[in-house]
């Protein structure tokens, strides 16, 4: 081998490696380890070279061996073995340092010769095939008798520099050098005196420095530069920054995982499955192991210090201090600690397998990030400087410090490890007494849409004892439930079902069964039931036979002993045995509300309680009877009593949970005390029998009680949420469910009577005295001056539904005005004509406390006048059709909603009407009159603008002709696919109930004297619009033209009194929503009732719609279609007014029996378009000799083909020139075509057999 030269001509790569090979010496860390493998005997002795030298000594060193394989050690330091791929990389790079130490010294005189001796002076080494036997070079002196010296090992070399000096060092002394090219990144230089070596070897028993001959390496990780590198150096910051960074992750997962405000810092669950406590188990030991630094500093410290082994000349720039070794250690210590106690908290945090391990390895990861950093410093990723001193800390071996126990490291792998254990005891002994439950009383309120009985169970539930796999059960706290578990609602967790659920027994005999659930939460295995949503709660729904969502659930923990985000009862009260004792002026659960009204009382201008009872209009709160500073109340809200001193007029207003009721007090309190006698009404029930009764045993649902109105709901953490009854909304109730009938809503309100400056002010300007009343200015009146003079609005608008089996009253719709005969009124009200007909009034009823609607027409005698029937005969409380709700308003507008129809005049009350809306009209008394787009006259009436419509002039013409969609089913009455505007010569437009009149010719009928017509006319009728022939109107039967139709419409038409049959009627337009516009466009149809006059027919709807003509920005081309000169320009595929048909198929593929077996084959839609219809083309691809069309005027698709060379596609008439054609159908998919038949002759046809004829799409969806 030629160290000095360079690669000869002829030299392979596998040659210059097996030079490498020839040149590897083994160099053994600690105790003489041996290279594996097969050995090779060394080199002749004939292959030593000498040539005559005098080379001088070299300066003592250290007698650290030095050595760098790639072989990473895990933890900590272990003896030195190498890897033999990472070995001959290694040997490669250091082959031309080697040449030059060679050359160099030849040039200086020096004598080169291989040597034997190396195996005994270096040590056995790798007779493997892959290892040849070792080969050193001694540099022998010109002088034998040179004064001996010891071998000593010089640091790598790394420069030219270093290799200049040690030659110089060389020529000095007396010294052999002995060159070690080693399997390392950088060379070993031994000098051996004479020849002679003397060092202290790794296997020398007699080494004070490692007792047993071993020696290690240190860890590849940053803390080994913290270690060995000098202090202040790059390298040392840089390893610190990097523990710096570990621990700042660390401590930012520290961060996110514990919140120290809360009850439970860390976050533990209240409770795991079996599953994941095991997995918990396996990880808290695995922990313990596979934490690398840890371990690694417990290796480091059981090695011990060694600051002789890192000193001596040529190695003052490396570190080892004694401090340094101390930081080393403590930087691992600390990270591995917190590492340790991270994951700890991980581990117990989880509550699922996958989870537990996955953040298992993410705190490994940190954990091995000096590792990775190292690594990348080592490859040269970050500075030269680093780089150097991690290919220094590579080659460091120490001597190993034997410690007189070997107890040591078990010993303290098994502390740390049973530490761990002991935490992981203590977590799940406190889990199993519910001490991380996250609630111990928790506040639920049911909404009680699906079951009214849920309502009822709202309240308060504590946990009451611990089920078989330690889940905690929440038992109802309601006093009227008892002591015991019998008869009270209860939260569970239902092992079959896999979820929580609420459950309550059939009597207050027997425990709930969890299993028998009345509301559950979704399928879940978590053991808090305060970590589920409201949304993964479902009630039992009775009609669909399975759990529906509920419109309204919330629970809120009530714990006050823990300030868990919710603040101690809000600051204003003390936490006695975790319940809140609210301060004077507070109430609530967590004392959450202001103290609450003392007295409430009716809002009479909406009127009182109706019904045959007369129910009292001051309701207040009673006290305790042995306790007058307590208040009564019941499911956390006060109680409010009649002040009427006799028992038979006692009423009472009491919470249940989410509504409030409201009934008569013997009711209540013999349905509490679960009496059968029947009470009568004289028996006298004294205030303190009712406080206790209620105090101690009320339930809203086990006690049996008839409310007579309940209100609508008060949820938790809405508006509506308050201590008391004001403001709500009432109903009448469902007695035998105790539930609301939201279809029979009372217009009572209630009102706080004491006034108070901030929260419940006077109104209009009234003034709040000492005492809590209000001085009302003049003109104003009511407990809170809410009633004031108001001024008399002259004209009012009404808009009818349609009255449920009436006939047609949205005909009634319009303007009414005063009535002007004189000074007319009735029982002191103002009275309201119709304006259309003069046929209907609108009117006060004294002993109904209403207002009424009454129809006119079938009352009115013969030859009697309206003014003088309303003065003689009117009576608006005997023949009314409509009435409002109570109230004593002057002003008919205040009670403008929640009127009530009555189907037969035999009947003495009404039913709510689908919509019924009235309100002021009069353009003199709006700000904005008219919309700008028209003017106010002095009547109060708007006059509009050309295109605009409505009372208020709100409603724009959005299309002046509509169509037909033909896509779907068409009106099978009409022909006429097109409606115009109806004129009325040069007056313009008619308008009927405010909105245009459309129609379209059908056919003509003539006479000697003009032609007469039948029309198809679409029209407004105050509710609905309706479409309606004109031979059903009798005036018409024999015809009609528009000079006529447009006079009769405008002048004579009524929609409830004019006879005629409209064909189909559309959906309700209602006011301020999107059908209520200028055209019936986008509306849904349907057939009218088969039972009643024109109403519809919800039953039977009509799939057409209307849709207008034109395109413009109010109805754009939809699917990418261009809107040109008002016409939407459809992109292929793509078809109808609007571009609105886009589901057709693409591509046929058509098969033909013989004769035309030849035409079948792919037809594909083409751009073709004929003047038959605005329908898809098919054409046959290729031969382009075929197509299938459609024909508007036949409503048939048909099959045409042709002589491609004599005759062009567009000579081609789809509606004659076929041969085969669909039955009767108006869609544009062809697909939906019924069965076909081919021409048999001109004018027969016979029916086509699939196996003729047959067409598949072949788009794929």
């Amino acid at each position: 081998m030629d160290l000095g030269g360079t690669m000869q001509a002829d030299e392979t790569p596998a040659e210059r490696g097996d030079e490498l090979r020839r040149s590897h010496v083994s160099c053994s860390a600690g105790g003489g380890a041996r290279q594996e493998g097969r050995r090779e005997q060394p080199p002749p002795s004939d292959q030593r070279l000498r040539t005559s030298s005098t080379p001088q000594g070299l300066p003592r060193s250290s007698s650290c061996a030095v050595d760098c394989s790639d072989e990473s050690s895990r933890h900590g330091m272990t003896s030195g073995r190498f890897d033999e791929d990472d070995e001959l990389d290694e040997m490669r790079a250091l082959l031309p340092t080697l040449r030059k130490v060679k050359l160099i010294l030849e040039e200086r005189g020096a004598s080169v010769v291989e040597s034997r001796d190396c195996d005994e002076k270096l040590g056995d080494v790798s007779d493997s095939a892959s290892f040849p036997a070792p080969s050193c070079f001694v540099i022998e002196p010109e002088r034998s008798q040179a004064a001996g010296g010891d071998s000593a090992t010089l640091a790598a070399i790394d420069t030219d520099d270093d290799v200049e000096d040690i030659v110089q060092e060389s020529k000095r002394t007396s010294q052999h050098v002995m060159i070690e090219p080693k399997g390392s990144t950088h060379s070993i230089l031994q000098h051996v005196s004479k020849g002679i070596s003397t060092a202290r070897r790794p296997s020398d028993s007699s080494s004070s420095d490692s007792a047993n001959g071993e020696y290690v390496k240190l860890s590849r990780d940053a803390y080994s530069l913290i270690y060995f590198c000098p202090p202040c150096s790059v390298a040392f910051w840089f390893a610190m920054s990097t523990f710096v960074f570990q621990i700042f992750i660390l401590c930012l997962i520290l961060v996110d995982i514990i919140e120290l405000e809360s009850s439970n810092p860390m976050n533990i669950p209240s409770g795991v499955t079996t599953v994941v406590r095991t997995a918990q188990f396996v990880a808290i030991l695995i922990a313990v192991a596979t934490q690398d630094d840890l371990i690694t500093a417990i290796n480091e410290f059981h090695v011990g210090y060694h600051r002789k082994a890192l000193t001596g000349e040529g190695t003052h720039e490396m570190g080892g201090e004694t401090w340094q070794w101390f930081l080393s250690l403590a930087t691992r210590f600390a990270q591995g600690g917190l590492c340790l106690a991270v994951t700890f908290i991980l581990i117990m945090q989880s509550t699922d397998v996958v989870g537990l391990f996955l953040d298992f390895l993410a705190v490994t990861f940190v954990s091995t990030l000096d590792d990775i950093v190292f690594t990348l410093a080592r490859e040269g990723y970050f500075s030269k400087k680093i780089k150097k001193e991690t290919d220094r800390v590579c080659r460091v071996r120490v001597p190993k410090k034997e410690i007189d126990s070997h107890l040591f490291r078990p010993l303290v792998f098994i502390i740390v490890s049973s530490l761990m254990l002991v935490g992981y005891v203590a977590v799940v002994s406190e889990q199993r007494i519910g001490y991380f439950l996250s609630c111990k009383s928790v506040s639920v309120q049911f909404g009680d849409e699906f079951s009214a009985s849920l309502g009822f169970f709202s309240g308060v539930y504590e946990v009451s004892h611990f089920d078989r796999n330690r889940r905690p059960v929440y038992l109802e706290t309601n006093a009227a439930a008892g002591s015991g578990r019998e008869g009270k609602g209860m939260f569970a967790y239902c092992d079959d079902l896999e979820a929580w659920t609420f459950s309550y027994p059939n009597n207050t005999a027997h425990v709930a069964d969890p299993c028998y659930w009345h509301a559950k939460s979704i399928e879940t295995d978590v053991y808090d039931m305060m970590t589920l949503r409201p949304s993964d709660w479902f009630a039992y729904g009775r009609l669909a036979k399975q759990p529906v969502p509920f419109q309204h659930f919330h629970s809120i923990c009530v714990d006050c002993s823990r300030s868990s985000g919710r603040g101690s009862c809000n600051g204003v009260g003390r936490c006695i045995d975790n319940r809140c004792v609210c301060d004077p002026g507070r109430y609530g659960l967590n004392c959450e509300f202001e103290e609450p009204c003392a007295t409430v009382k009716v809002d009479t201008e909406l009127g009182g309680f109706p019904g045959f009872n007369r129910w009292s209009e001051y309701y207040s709160i009673p006290r305790h009877c042995n306790d007058t500073s307590e208040e009564l109340s019941v499911y956390g809200r006060p109680v409010f009593i009649s002040d009427d001193e006799t028992s038979t007029l006692k009423q009472i207003i009491v919470y249940t949970g989410r509504r409030w009721i409201i009934t008569a007090a013997q009711n209540l309190y013999h349905g509490v005390m679960q009496s059968t006698r029947v009470v009568s009404p004289g028996i006298y029930i004294s205030d303190c029998d009712l406080v206790n009764t209620l105090a101690t045993s009320f339930h809203g649902h086990w006690d049996q009680f008839g409310p007579e109105f309940i209100s609508s709901p008060t949820d938790v953490g809405t508006p509506t949420d308050s201590a008391t009854p004001v403001g709500l909304t009432w109903y009448r109730a469902n007695t035998f469910e105790k539930s609301a009938n939201l279809n029979a809503p009372v217009s009572t309100h209630l009102l706080c009577k004491i006034c108070d400056k901030i929260h419940n002010p006077c109104k209009n300007d009234g003034v709040c005295q000492v005492g809590g009343n209000c001085k009302c200015r003049r003109g104003t009146f009511g407990a809170l001056c809410q009633i004031r003079s108001f001024q008399l609005c002259p004209q009012i608008a009404a808009h009818f539904g349609d009255g449920f089996g009436k006939k047609a009253l949205g005909g009634f719709s319009g303007t009414y005005g005063l009535f002007q005969f004189g000074d007319t009124s009735v029982n002191g009200r103002a009275v309201y004509i119709e304006n259309r007909s003069q046929s209907a009034l609108f009117a006060y009823c004294k002993n109904e406390h209403a207002w009424t609607f009454t129809i006119l027409v079938d009352l009115l005698g013969e030859g009697v006048s309206i003014s003088d029937f309303v003065y003689t005969k009117f009576d608006p409380c005997a023949n009314w059709t409509a009435i409002s709700p109570d109230t004593d308003s002057y002003d008919i507008t205040a009670v403008g909603a929640n009127w009530l129809v009555r189907q037969d005049q035999r009947e003495s009350a009404g039913i709510p009407f689908d919509f019924f809306l009235l309100w002021c009209s009069d353009c003199t008394q709006n700000k904005n009159p008219c919309n700008g787009a028209g003017r106010c006259g002095p009547n109060g009436k708007c006059s509009c603008d050309n295109g605009r419509y409505g009372l208020t002039c709100s409603i724009q013409e959005s299309c002046a002709e509509v169509i037909l969609d033909l896509s779907s089913e068409r009106f099978e009455q009409f022909v006429s696919s097109r409606y115009n505007l109806l004129h009325r010569g040069s007056s313009g437009r008619v308008v009927l109930y405010e909105k245009p009149v459309y129609y379209s010719g059908q056919s003509s009928i003539y006479n000697a004297s003009s032609a007469m017509k039948h029309f198809v006319i679409i029209f407004f009728a105050g509710h609905r619009w309706h479409a309606a022939h004109t031979q059903s109107f009798p005036a018409f039967r024999n015809g009609t033209n528009e000079e006529e139709l447009s006079q009769f419409l405008s002048s004579s038409f009524h929609a409830y009194f004019s006879k005629y049959d409209a064909r189909y009627v559309s959906e309700a337009v209602v006011q301020d929503s999107y059908s209520h516009g200028g055209s019936p466009i986008q509306l849904k149809w349907y057939l009218p009732g088969p039972f009643s006059d024109r109403p519809a027919d919800l039953d039977q709807p009509i799939t057409s719609k209307l849709h207008c003509a034109f395109c413009n920005a109010i109805h754009p081309c939809n699917n990418d279609g261009m809107c040109i000169n008002n016409t939407c320009r459809c992109l292929l595929g793509t078809y109808g007014s609007h571009c609105q048909i886009d589901s057709i198929c693409k591509s046929l593929t058509i098969a033909f029996a013989e004769p035309l077996e030849a035409l079948g084959g792919i037809y594909s839609l083409s751009d073709v378009r004929t003047d038959y219809s605005d329908r898809p083309v098919y054409t046959n691809e290729g031969s382009n000799d075929a197509m299938l069309a459609y024909c508007l005027k036949l409503g048939h698709w048909t099959f045409s083909f042709w002589n491609a060379t004599e005759i062009d596609i567009y000579d081609i008439d789809v509606c004659s020139d076929f041969y085969a054609k669909s039955r009767w159908t108006n869609s544009f998919d062809i697909r939906s075509a019924p069965s076909w038949f081919t021409r048999v002759n001109g004018t027969e046809f016979a029916a086509v057999m699939p196996t003729e004829f047959s067409y598949v799409c072949n788009d794929q969806y």
